[in-house]
């Protein structure tokens, strides 16, 4: 049997409040989406019910299966739509995912992690993965490394494990990641996985494009060229061919009768044609392994150099709860002699007590409970990593 799978992806930027112009955006999206014949669309950042109901509803006629997957506060942001029927699904919570307080950030409260959908194809079974990892906010000095280098690894072992290779498997995702990261290198060779890039000369810019309307707002400089850093990635059947018939943009430039652009990302297709009748000849196992086995090496020292920077952060944090507890011991002692009697005085004294309270309370629990969640966190992928290595070295 051999059939075409085509499979369209995009980071919607749907951030309520935050996002510009997501009502116009997101109806221009839901009406291109009822228009096109794509099998499989997997969506990023619509972190709105309401804007994944007008989808749903909008693409019912061609795309009559869909799934949300919900976590975290307020949703993952992950959905798939299929033209086939979903038959599982599953959804996988990073350990580490960046901090409660980064509130400016908001990762932590999407509860990301990578989610999969079973479809039926025919006979066959398709397991398709859409994954947003945590954003990388400063490249110079970027706090989410470690972080990010063990979500890639968590989401390469929940691929590996998750899907026979027998099965065809599509990933499909904002990544948050470039193509010569290690993080990339973990998600594409640990588990197999072949990028569409690779079989179009062009490089494909999927954030920051020089052609996006909204760009200026996180790019670099005026003249960069962009980032990649959303990802169509499969792994064909064990000794299946697969071909990729197509992949580029997806999306037309502008929002019908507007300036504006469907997102601050670039959506992706890819075309796959399937032929179970015909063998892969693919004999790059030995180069394959290599990769593996250095970017697994290379991500286990970003997790020791991470453990090694949290036991100094907790030092740190460790001297601020001494030195607030200090201070609210002295206000409390020498403020009341300090200050005259007075309504002002008496105000002044509980806003102060109050916020070096809080203070001392926030202080108390990222060096406990946060600080444990952290560092088992990256125990665990780090671990993992050294257990997978090891495999691949004794093999």
């Amino acid at each position: 049997m051999a059939f075409n799978l085509s499979i369209f992806t995009l980071n919607c930027w749907g951030i309520p409040f935050l996002s510009k112009d997501v009502p116009v955006r997101m109806n221009a999206i839901a009406n291109f989406l009822a228009q096109c014949s794509f099998d499989v669309i997997c969506l990023q950042e619509v972190w709105s019910n309401s804007d994944y109901e007008l989808i749903k509803n909008r693409v019912q006629d061609n795309l009559p299966y869909s799934h949300y997957f919900h976590s975290g506060v307020i949703g993952s942001g992950l959905c798939i739509f299929s033209r086939y029927p979903i038959i599982d699904s599953l959804f996988h919570q990073w350990a580490v995912n960046g901090y409660v307080h980064k509130i400016q950030h908001g990762d932590w409260f999407g509860g990301k992690g990578v989610g999969l959908c079973r479809i039926l194809v025919g006979e066959h079974h398709v397991n398709v993965y859409t994954a947003h990892l945590h954003a990388e906010y400063d490249r110079e000095n970027d706090e989410y490394l470690a972080h990010r280098v063990v979500q890639a690894f968590d989401t390469a072992q929940f691929i590996k494990l998750s899907s026979s290779p027998h099965e065809i498997s599509v990933v499909a995702g904002d990544l948050n990641t470039e193509p010569y990261d290690n993080a990339f290198h973990i998600i594409k060779h640990v588990p197999g996985l072949h990028d569409c890039q690779d079989y179009k000369s062009e490089e494909l810019m999927t954030n920051e494009a020089k052609s996006n309307n909204y760009r200026l707002m996180t790019a670099a400089s005026p003249t960069a060229p962009g980032k990649r850093i959303d990802f169509i990635l499969f792994k064909p059947p064990q000794g299946v061919s697969v071909d990729v018939r197509d992949f580029g943009y997806a999306l037309p430039g502008k929002v019908e009768g507007t300036d504006l652009s469907y997102s601050d990302h670039e959506a992706l297709l890819a075309v796959l044609s399937i032929n179970f009748s015909m063998k892969s000849d693919d004999n790059k196992v030995s180069e394959v392994q290599t990769l593996r086995v250095n970017a697994l090496e290379k991500a286990i020292n970003v997790c020791e150099e991470a453990l090694h920077d949290l036991k100094q952060k907790q030092l740190r944090l460790t001297y601020g709860v001494v030195f607030t507890l200090l201070a609210l011991l002295a206000t409390h002692i020498l403020l009341p002699k300090l200050l005259p009697d007075g309504p002002l005085a008496t105000g002044f004294n509980v806003v102060l007590h109050l916020s070096l309270l809080l203070t001392e309370v926030f202080l108390l629990f990222m060096i406990t409970i946060w600080h444990r969640m952290e560092v088992n966190g990256i125990n665990a992928g780090k671990l993992g990593m050294q257990l997978t290595l090891d495999k691949l070295i004794n093999a």
